[in-house]
C-alpha cells in the first residue's frame, strides 16, 4: 500500500483503440484511448509512434507531469480537445528528450497504475528514436544549427 501512495493518481497503463489524423495538423494524431472505466478519452498525440493497440502510461486531466510538475488541463490542441497526455520518456522525466512515447508491454492491465521507474534498459522507454536512426543525426544537426541563430 505504501508504493501505490506514493504514486501520482492518475498515471496509468492505457490502450490506444483508434488513430485518425488531425484536421489541422499533419504531425498530430487523435486517438480514442481506453483508460478501463467503459468511457474511451479523446486524446491529441503528436507521436510518430502512436498506433491503436498500442498499450501506454497515460495522464488524466488533474495529473501532474512528473518531469514539468505541471497539472494536464483538458485543452484544445488546433481545435480538437484532448482528455489527456500520453507520456513519453521525457515527460516521465526518464530522459532529457525522447522521439516517441513509451510503449508498454502487451500483457501490461489497462487502468493499472503506471510504473514510475525507467525500464532496465533505457532505449526502450523510447523505441520510435530506434526506427528512425537512419534520419537520426541529420534531423539532430538541422535542430543544433536552428537552435544557434
Amino acid at each position: 500500500a505504501a508504493a501505490a501512495a506514493a504514486a501520482e493518481p492518475g498515471l496509468i497503463i492505457a490502450e490506444v483503440t483508434e488513430c485518425a489524423p488531425h484536421p489541422m495538423a499533419d504531425k498530430l494524431t487523435i486517438c480514442q484511448v481506453d483508460v478501463g472505466d467503459g468511457e474511451p478519452l479523446r486524446v491529441v498525440c503528436g507521436a510518430p509512434n502512436v498506433r491503436a493497440g498500442l498499450k501506454v502510461i497515460f495522464a488524466r486531466v488533474g495529473v501532474v507531469v512528473p518531469s514539468t510538475g505541471a497539472k494536464l488541463a483538458k485543452t484544445p490542441l488546433r481545435g480538437v480537445m484532448s482528455e489527456g497526455m500520453i507520456l513519453s520518456a521525457a515527460e516521465m522525466g526518464w530522459m532529457p528528450k525522447a522521439v516517441g512515447i513509451i510503449e508498454c508491454p502487451k500483457k501490461a492491465p489497462v487502468g493499472e497504475p503506471a510504473p514510475l521507474d525507467p525500464p532496465p534498459d533505457l532505449a526502450m522507454a523510447d523505441p520510435a528514436a530506434k526506427k528512425k536512426k537512419s534520419k537520426d543525426k541529420d534531423g539532430k544537426e538541422k535542430k543544433e544549427k536552428k537552435d544557434k541563430k
